[in-house]
C-alpha cells in the first residue's frame, strides 16, 4: 500500500495562518487593553469633573458683585419709645424679643446656605471697636458697622434690624381681648463701604378669624388660634429672612 504524501506547502499555508491568527490576537489584546485604559481614564476624568462640579454647588459663589458668601447680623435694636413701656412685652422683656428675633433670622439665611456670624459675636465685635449697637442705631450708623464686620470677620454684607412694636396677646390661645402686634425694621448693606443693598419692613396685628379669612389662613395654625407675639415675630422673621437677596 502506498503511503500519502505530505504537501509542503500546505503546510507552510497553516503555519502562516496560524502566526497571522497570533498576531490578530496580540494585536486585539493590544486594542483592547489600550481602550480599557482610556476608557478609565475617561470614567476617571467624569468623576472628577462630577467632584468638581458638586463643590461649585456647595460653596457660595464669590465673583458677583453682589454675592454675598459671609452676614454678619447684628443684634436687633428695640426702639426706645418701646423700651420704655415694658408692660407691652408682657411676660417678654425688649432683650428676650431682640435675641428671639435675631436667632430666626440668623438661623434662616443659614438654612440658605450662607454662612452667619453669630450677633453675640458682632455684638462683641462692635463693642470693643467703640461702635456699640444702640436702641436708636440705624442706616447712621451702617458704615462704621459694615467696616468693623468686614476687618474682623471678613464679612461683605452687614444684616441690621429694628423693633418698632411689640405688644403681646391679651388673652389665651383659645380666647383673646386683642390679637398680638409686631413690627420691625430690616436692611442690607454691602461691607465694608456700608451702602444700603436692601430694606424690608414686617408688621402684622393678628386679627379674628371672621375679620379676615385670607391673612389668617397664613398664619400658623391658619387662623385657628390667637398667637402670642413671640409666635407671630418668629413667623415674621423667617418669612423675611427668605426674602433677603443673597445674590
Amino acid at each position: 500500500m502506498m503511503q500519502p504524501k505530505s504537501n509542503p506547502v500546505s503546510h507552510e499555508i497553516v503555519l502562516e495562518d496560524r502566526t497571522h491568527y497570533m498576531q490578530g490576537c496580540k494585536r486585539v489584546s493590544s486594542l483592547l487593553t489600550l481602550m480599557g485604559e482610556k476608557l478609565t481614564n475617561c470614567l476617571l476624568a467624569l468623576a472628577l469633573t462630577a467632584l468638581a462640579l458638586s463643590a461649585c454647588e456647595q460653596t457660595p459663589q464669590r465673583d458677583g458683585r453682589n454675592t454675598i458668601w459671609i452676614v454678619a447680623v447684628a443684634p436687633f435694636s428695640v426702639a426706645q419709645s418701646l423700651r420704655d413701656q415694658p408692660q407691652r412685652f408682657g411676660n417678654s422683656s425688649p432683650e428676650a424679643a431682640s435675641r428671639l428675633v435675631t436667632r430666626q433670622v440668623s438661623e434662616t439665611l443659614r438654612e440658605r446656605g450662607v454662612k452667619v456670624i453669630a450677633a453675640e459675636e458682632v455684638r462683641r465685635s462692635l463693642g470693643a471697636a467703640g461702635v456699640p449697637i444702640r436702641a436708636e442705631s440705624g442706616s447712621a450708623m451702617a458704615p462704621d458697622l459694615a467696616r468693623v464686620v468686614a476687618d474682623k470677620f471678613g464679612a461683605n454684607a452687614l444684616l441690621v434690624g429694628r423693633i418698632t412694636r411689640w405688644d403681646a396677646r391679651q388673652g389665651s390661645a383659645a380666647a383673646a381681648i386683642r390679637g398680638a402686634s409686631v413690627t420691625f425694621d430690616v436692611a442690607l448693606f454691602n461691607a465694608p463701604g456700608g451702602r444700603q443693598l436692601w430694606s424690608t419692613s414686617f408688621s402684622h396685628t393678628q386679627q379674628p378669624l371672621s375679620e379676615n379669612v385670607l391673612a389668617a389662613s397664613r398664619l400658623p395654625g391658619r387662623g385657628s388660634r390667637w398667637l402670642s407675639a413671640e409666635e407671630l415675630a418668629l413667623w415674621g422673621a423667617e418669612r423675611t429672612a427668605r426674602q433677603v437677596p443673597l445674590d
